[in-house]
């Protein structure tokens, strides 16, 4: 419910050129076919490419002092910064808006394109009715065992979601509000929320109007990450600590270039795109891995290019708790952490925990 991905709102099947098609031929397919972008692919499928509407205006508009022009390959944009079908538009926003790009091809499990998904494409989320998106949010809210006897009512009006009714704790306004925003095309979020306080020493309920109080600061939990068994398990014991305090969670992964000794060539051979994209799938295996009961808690996604501890150091400077997994038993006997996890600990600066392997 809480997560839409890249197949829900591509533009598809994914119109391709060969890079040999002649620049004419080009516009005139994308004029067409009334798109914005295409592949271009190699004789066996693979992406060697993007042509967007903007390659094609800078022939015009640096005329012939730019070479190479006369066919798909030499107007297109290399390498092309592809995407999966199941990324979540979240996740592909963040990338468009950190890359500048408007449009990424979309490749399926054999890595060959079906769809293009563009900054269009994630407006159209946005062109819902407002009775839809409140149904939405009212049935999310319904369904959260967190929320079990609270009385809330949704109404939206232009995307913006008004959510009034009584509440038990402070704490609940802002896992309200949070479980509200995770629904898709929700452009803001208004609580007029009575807090029922139950714990009176007469017993009887006391009730009183949440812009009474400062709202309460949620909560975070940040994990490391590494696509590694440990690292899921990991994961998941934050999101199920994230449901009981009502906290969100940050995944943080890092990567780096490795050392490949003194052999320059060796060391060219490490490509940092391929290196961040390989890291992109390992923080995907883990977060979007895990059955969707186990993704109820908010959930945000960080990959950094620094060394793992200080990306995790900095990421939990200001959490509330740190969590990392064990990969099971040293020789001494303690919980195998390796060098990442065991600098995290003596260094970290809020409470960690560590999940045992098993």
């Amino acid at each position: 419910m809480f997560t839409v991905r890249v197949r829900d709102v591509m533009t598809a099947p994914a119109v391709t050129v060969a890079p040999d098609t002649p620049f004419k031929e080009v516009v005139d397919l994308m004029l067409r076919r009334g798109i914005g972008a295409m592949p271009v692919v190699d004789a066996t499928g693979a992406v060697l490419g993007i042509i967007s509407d903007a390659d094609l205006i800078a022939r015009p508009a640096h005329g012939g002092r730019r070479r190479g022009m006369q066919t798909a390959a030499g107007i297109m944009s290399a390498p092309a910064e592809c995407v999966q079908l199941d990324d979540t538009v979240r996740d592909v926003a963040r990338r468009m808006l950190e890359s500048r790009r408007k449009h990424f091809p979309v490749l399926d499990g054999s890595r060959r394109p079906v769809g293009v998904v563009s900054r269009r494409d994630l407006l159209r989320m946005f062109d819902r009715g407002d009775a839809e998106l409140a149904a939405e949010v009212s049935d999310a809210l319904a369904e959260d065992e967190v929320l079990t006897g609270h009385d809330l009512t949704v109404a939206a009006r232009d995307g913006v979601v008004t959510i009034e009714g009584t509440v038990r704790r402070a704490d609940d306004i802002a896992y309200v509000r949070r479980l509200a925003w995770m629904v898709p095309c929700v452009v803001d979020v208004a609580c007029h929320l009575t807090i029922t306080d139950a714990t009176a020493d007469d017993g009887d309920a006391d009730s009183r109007p949440a812009a009474d109080l400062d709202e309460p600061t949620t909560r975070r939990i940040v994990v490391g990450v590494d696509g590694s068994a440990a690292s899921g398990r990991a994961f998941r014991w934050a999101v199920a600590q994230a449901r009981a305090w009502r906290a969100e969670v940050e995944a943080v992964h890092a990567w780096t270039i490795p050392d490949m000794g003194a052999d320059p060539l060796a060391q060219a051979l490490a490509d940092p795109e391929e290196l961040e994209v390989q890291a992109r799938r390992e923080l995907g295996l883990v977060v979007d891995g895990a059955d969707d009961a186990e993704r109820d808690a908010p959930v945000f996604r960080t990959l950094v290019r620094d060394d793992p501890v200080n990306a995790i150091l900095e990421a939990a400077k200001d959490a509330d708790l740190l969590v990392m997994g064990s990969r099971g038993l040293g020789v001494d006997g303690e919980a195998d952490l390796g060098p990442v996890g065991a600098r995290v600990i003596r260094e970290a600066r809020c409470p960690v925990v560590v999940v045992p392997a098993g």
